[in-house]
């Protein structure tokens, strides 16, 4: 089971049963079926805190991604180097979506494991002595993108990092879940595409 076959199931469900996808794109729907996916993920988080007082992200959402850093556009405001996460990354509180990132640069001969900072006391700490101990690099992380924070005025000279993020992925799919997602992306179908099956149906009900 994978979020394209969920998608053309659920067109097929919208449009009863018939095999046309006229006018529907399949990837819009795709799209909302892994965000769908991805607030379930975000909901049982907060379920299992709730209940069990578990800060930790269940295993099963947990994917490990190689991630490009960009260089800074001229007018971007925070200034850093930075990796923008995947669509459906989890976005959890403190931070707790992101697990772990690492310089995945076959050549880099540092400390490979970067430690979290806010934007806030590396701000404060930047240059000093403590900060240099601790590594090379630190990341922080703001509007699902992670930004890589050298620990002196030094250049970024890595280009890929590993993250370990909290994903809604194919892989943690099961049945309650597709019933969830159905029952969230249909009313989209229905505000982006009306009621195209009832009326296809009433133009020609022999179609039925």
């Amino acid at each position: 089971m994978d979020y394209n076959y969920i998608a053309n199931q659920i067109v097929l469900l919208f449009m009863a049963g018939r095999p046309t996808t006229e006018g529907i794109d399949v990837r819009e729907v795709e799209a909302w079926v892994k965000e769908a996916h991805a607030a379930i993920g975000r909901q049982e988080y907060f379920e299992n805190y709730k209940a069990e007082a578990q800060s930790t992200v269940n295993g099963q959402w947990l994917v490990t991604i190689t991630l490009p850093i960009t260089a800074p556009a001229a007018n971007d405001p925070i200034g850093y180097y930075k990796a923008p996460l995947v669509d459906n990354f989890l976005p959890l509180p403190k931070n707790r979506g992101v697990v772990r990132v690492s310089v995945a640069d076959k050549d880099y001969k540092g400390k490979r494991q970067l430690a979290f900072i806010s934007f806030e006391n590396y701000e404060n700490i930047r240059g000093g002595s403590t900060i240099k101990f601790a590594g090379d690099y630190f990341y922080s992380t703001e509007a699902k993108t992670i930004y890589i924070l050298p620990a002196c005025n030094n250049q970024i000279k890595i280009s890929e990092i590993n993250v370990t993020q909290a994903v809604a992925n194919e892989a943690t799919l099961n049945d309650a879940h597709v019933m969830l997602i159905v029952s969230q992306v249909m009313p989209l179908m229905m505000q982006r595409f009306g009621r195209k099956a009832d009326m296809d149906i009433d133009g020609n009900p022999n179609q039925l």
